[in-house]
C-alpha cells in the first residue's frame, strides 16, 4: 500500500469516525416516555450513544493519543448507562439513582472535555484555527448546559408535579439540546474536514493564492 493510499485510507476512517460520533451525540438526549416523572424510561438509550462513541474511537485508532484515555472512560459509561433499563420504584432506590446519575455526568463531562479537545487538536494540525476555538467554547457551553439541565431534572424537583416543575424539566430539556446540537455540528464539521477531497486549510489556500500570485508579479 502506498503512501498516497495509507493517507486516504487514515481520512477515510477519521471522517466515519467524527460522523459515527455525530450520531452519538443524538442517542444521549434525554427523550422520556414518561415526562415529569422522577424516574424514566428513555426512548433513545444512552446506551446506543456510548457504543456509537466507541465505534467512532474504534475507526479513529492511534490518529489522537487522546483517544486510548476516551475508551476507558466509555466502559464505565457503558455499564453505567445499563441502570436506565431497571424502572425501581424512588422511594426505594432514590439513592442509588443520585449515585448513578452524579457518576454519569462526572464522567461524561471528563469524556465530552476530551473529545473537544481532540476536534481542536485536529483543528490546529489542519490550519484551522476557527475551527478550533469553537471546539474549545463548545466544550465549555456544553458543560454548563448538561450540569444546568440535569439540576432541572433532578429526582428531588420532579417529585411535585405541578406547572413551575413542568417548565423547569421541559427548560432542562431545551438546554440539554442546545449543548448536543452544538456538539453534533461541531463532530460533522470535523468529518467535513477529513471529506472527500477535503476542504483545503486556510494555509494552503494562502499557499495556493501566493503561487498564482507572486511578489513582485503586476
Amino acid at each position: 500500500m502506498t503512501e498516497t493510499s495509507e493517507q486516504t485510507e487514515k481520512q477515510h476512517d477519521l471522517r466515519h469516525s467524527f460522523l459515527w460520533m455525530a450520531w452519538a451525540f443524538v442517542f444521549l438526549f434525554p427523550f422520556p416516555l414518561q415526562p415529569l416523572r422522577a424516574v424514566t424510561v428513555d426512548f433513545l438509550p444512552n446506551v446506543v450513544g456510548w457504543l456509537l462513541f466507541a465505534r467512532g474511537l474504534r475507526l479513529m485508532g492511534d490518529a489522537s493519543p487522546r483517544a486510548d484515555g476516551l475508551r476507558r472512560i466509555l466502559k464505565f459509561l457503558i455499564v453505567l448507562s445499563l441502570f436506565e433499563f431497571v424502572v425501581p420504584t424512588v422511594a426505594a432506590y432514590e439513592t442509588a439513582i443520585r449515585i448513578v446519575t452524579l457518576a454519569t455526568l462526572v464522567l461524561e463531562i471528563v469524556f465530552v472535555w476530551g473529545l473537544f479537545q481532540i476536534v481542536a487538536d485536529f483543528a490546529a494540525e489542519t490550519g484551522r484555527p476557527p475551527l478550533q476555538r469553537s471546539a474549545r467554547m463548545r466544550r465549555v457551553t456544553y458543560i454548563v448546559c448538561i450540569v444546568l439541565a440535569l439540576a432541572a431534572q433532578a429526582p428531588s424537583v420532579l417529585l411535585e408535579s405541578n406547572l413551575k416543575t413542568a417548565a423547569i424539566f421541559y427548560a432542562g430539556l431545551s438546554l440539554r439540546a442546545v449543548a448536543l446540537s452544538m456538539a453534533v455540528d461541531l463532530m460533522r464539521r470535523m468529518a467535513l474536514v477529513f471529506g472527500p477531497g477535503g476542504q483545503p486549510s486556510p494555509s494552503s489556500v494562502k499557499e495556493d493564492e501566493a503561487s498564482q500570485h507572486p511578489a513582485g508579479n503586476e
